[in-house]
C-alpha cells in the first residue's frame, strides 16, 4: 500500500510539475536532474542571431531573436538576460533587457534585439535566457516637483496709488518714448 501511494505521488509530481515548480521554484533543478525540464513562463526562445555592428560610435554585438508563446494563455514576459560567453562558456558581459510590450498572447511571437556595446574580445558565443531571478528595473527618481505655495501662503499684493496732486497743480503729462 504504501509504495503504491509513493508511486502516485511521483506520477502526480511529473504531471503535475509545472504547477509544483510555481509553488517552489526551486523543485525546477530538480526536475531537470530526472530529465524533466519545466518551462514555467510559457515561452521559448528561438532563432537568436548575434551580429557585429555599432551603437552611437562605438562597436557593439547586437543580439536578435523570437519569443513564442507556447502556453494557451497570454503571458507576461520576463526580463532577458544577454549572456556574451568566453571559450570556457562562462558569461564574460551581460545585459539585461525588459522586452517591449510584456503581454504575448498564445501562439504569438516576440521580435527583440540588445545592443551589448564595447564587448570584450574574449568573447566567443552569446546566450539569451530569461531572467526570472532579476528584479525589474527601477526608473530613475524624478526630480522633487517643486513646492508651490497656495493662496494663504502667497502674500497679498496691495495696488499702488498714485501720490495725490496739490490742488491747482497742472495733471501729468503721457509719457513719451526717449529719442534714442
Amino acid at each position: 500500500g504504501l509504495v503504491s501511494g509513493l508511486a502516485v505521488v511521483v506520477a502526480l509530481a511529473a504531471v503535475f510539475r509545472v504547477n509544483v515548480v510555481q509553488l517552489w521554484p526551486k523543485t525546477a533543478s530538480a526536475y531537470a536532474a530526472v530529465g524533466l525540464p519545466v518551462n514555467t513562463t510559457g515561452l521559448i526562445i528561438e532563432q537568436v542571431k548575434a551580429t557585429p555592428g555599432s551603437d552611437g560610435g562605438h562597436s557593439a554585438v547586437v543580439v536578435s531573436g523570437l519569443m513564442r508563446n507556447i502556453a494557451d494563455r497570454t503571458v507576461k514576459a520576463p526580463l532577458l538576460r544577454v549572456s556574451l560567453l568566453g571559450k570556457n562558456g562562462h558569461a564574460v558581459a551581460r545585459k539585461l533587457t525588459d522586452p517591449a510590450g510584456p503581454l504575448i498572447r498564445s501562439g504569438e511571437t516576440r521580435h527583440f534585439t540588445v545592443s551589448v556595446i564595447d564587448p570584450p574580445k574574449s568573447a566567443s558565443d552569446v546566450e539569451v535566457t530569461f531572467a526570472l531571478d532579476a528584479a525589474p528595473p527601477t526608473p530613475a527618481p524624478a526630480a522633487p516637483a517643486p513646492k508651490l505655495r497656495g493662496p494663504a501662503a502667497a502674500p497679498t499684493i496691495q495696488p499702488v496709488s498714485a501720490p495725490a496732486s496739490p490742488p491747482g497743480a497742472p495733471s501729468p503729462a503721457p509719457a513719451k518714448p526717449v529719442a534714442g
